[in-house]
C-alpha cells in the first residue's frame, strides 16, 4: 500500500507545493518480509526560478547475504534541485544528491554511498512550432532540446573526481 500527497498552494508571490509518501508491504515473493518507505520534500517557484528538494528511506526486512543469513537494510538519500528559466527556450539546471543504499555482503550489509551532482543547460529548438522539422522528417515537440549534463560521483575525501582533476590540470 502506497499514499501519496502533494498539497499546492500560493504565499508571498510563489508557488509552494509539498511532497509526502508512505508506503508498507511484503517485498519477497513467498509474502514474509516486511518493508516500509517514505519521502518528505517541497518545491517552491517564483519568477522563473524554481528550488525543489527531497528526503527519501526505505527498510527491507531479512535480506539475504551471499554466504547464508539474513540481514534487514535499508536505503536513504536526499537531493536538492535548483532551475532557472531564463526564457521559453533556455533553461539551467543545477542538482545534488547524496544517497545510501545496501549491497549484499557475504555476512552483512555494505552500504555503497553516492554523492552526485548535475549542471545543465537545456536549449529548446522551437517553442511548439509547426513550422519546424527535424532532418528525418518528423515534427519537434516543445520539449524537445538539445542539452548538455555533467554527472560524477564526488569521492569521500571531498576532492575533485578524477575525470574532472584530470581536464583542470591539461587547461
Amino acid at each position: 500500500m502506497l499514499l501519496h500527497i502533494t498539497p499546492e498552494f500560493t504565499a508571498f508571490g510563489s508557488r509552494i507545493r509539498l511532497l509526502g509518501s508512505a508506503g508498507g508491504g511484503r517485498w519477497d515473493d513467498d509474502g514474509e518480509n516486511d518493508s516500509y518507505q517514505w519521502a518528505a520534500g517541497a518545491e517552491v517557484k517564483f519568477s522563473g526560478f524554481s528550488l525543489s528538494g527531497e528526503y527519501m528511506y526505505r527498510w527491507l526486512q531479512d535480506l539475504p547475504l551471499t554466504g547464508g543469513g539474513t540481514k534487514d537494510g535499508e536505503d536513504k538519500g536526499w537531493y536538492i534541485k535548483a532551475k532557472y528559466s531564463l526564457n521559453p527556450q533556455w533553461k539551467f539546471l543545477l542538482k545534488y544528491s547524496d544517497v545510501d543504499l545496501w549491497a549484499t555482503g557475504t555476512n552483512q550489509l555494505l552500504t555503497d554511498h553516492y554523492q552526485t551532482w548535475c549542471l545543465a543547460v537545456d536549449y529548446n529548438i522551437a517553442e511548439s512550432s509547426p513550422s519546424y522539422r527535424r532532418s528525418n522528417g518528423s515534427m519537434p515537440t516543445s520539449r524537445e532540446a538539445m542539452k548538455h549534463c555533467v554527472t560524477g560521483a564526488i569521492p569521500s575525501d571531498g576532492g575533485l573526481p578524477s575525470s574532472i582533476a584530470a581536464s583542470s590540470a591539461d587547461g
